[in-house]
């Protein structure tokens, strides 16, 4: 009886000692609501933090940051051509154009994800902050969901060329709206929204850790210098 005791007494120590914060990053608490989407996509080397041991979640996410975790995740058999790859960097951003997220935009262009059909791309507006309209585009070009069902969202009036795209995403649980039934596509998204809207993406499209760990080293390996 007296060890059981002794048992209870410690198990409650270290319940109660438990760190608040995450294991990964100093600034996300363990019931923060997009903890465990942070975590299993930094456990993947999908998303990753600061120096400082921070995440920021609540920092704007840039239409390329958002682009480079899409391409990390979007599983296909198709073969990436290093050479078609470079040949697309030249002409769409010109043969002086180096920046950390070409190999990205380059993966999804194979796949017509990006969010402009022109042939000339603006890098400086992948700079720029990505809205949860713009996310529903890529993302529902990446799922491929066809004719979705008009959603019940209370904003939907106001999608304009985006609404089948953001019937689809709603539909498909990958991206939801806000208590209040809107969607607000015009808002920025930030970086624990983009966090969950991938981890959401990985649960919809089945994927297992291997073919997620496998995209993310494959990408690693890819240089278009």
């Amino acid at each position: 009886m007296r060890f059981k005791k002794i048992t209870v007494a410690v198990l409650l120590i270290f319940i109660v000692t438990l760190p608040v914060f995450s294991l990964t990053f100093n600034d996300i608490k363990r019931d923060y609501w997009a903890h465990d989407n942070i975590e299993e996509l930094s456990e993947l080397g999908v998303i990753n933090g600061y120096q400082d041991g921070s995440f920021r979640p609540n920092n704007k996410i840039s239409r390329a940051e958002f682009a480079k975790l899409l391409a990390t995740v979007y599983i296909s058999e198709q073969d990436v051509d290093f050479d078609d790859g470079r040949t697309f960097i030249r002409k769409t951003f010109g043969s002086d154009f180096n920046n950390w997220s070409k190999k990205y935009l380059f993966v999804l262009s194979l796949y017509d994800i990006l969010l402009s059909d022109d042939t000339k791309l603006d890098i400086k507006s992948y700079n720029g902050q990505i809205s949860r309209g713009e996310m529903a585009v890529m993302v529902a070009r990446a799922i491929n969901m066809g004719d979705p069902r008009p959603s019940d969202l209370k904003d939907r009036a106001y999608f304009g060329d985006k609404v089948k795209e953001i019937d689809a995403v709603y539909q498909s649980g990958i991206i939801r709206g806000y208590p209040d039934g809107t969607y607000k596509m015009s808002l920025s998204a930030t970086r624990a929204e983009a966090s969950k809207i991938i981890a959401n993406f990985i649960a919809y499209k089945k994927l297992t850790y291997e073919d997620v760990l496998y995209n993310t080293e494959m990408l690693k390996r890819l240089s278009l210098d």
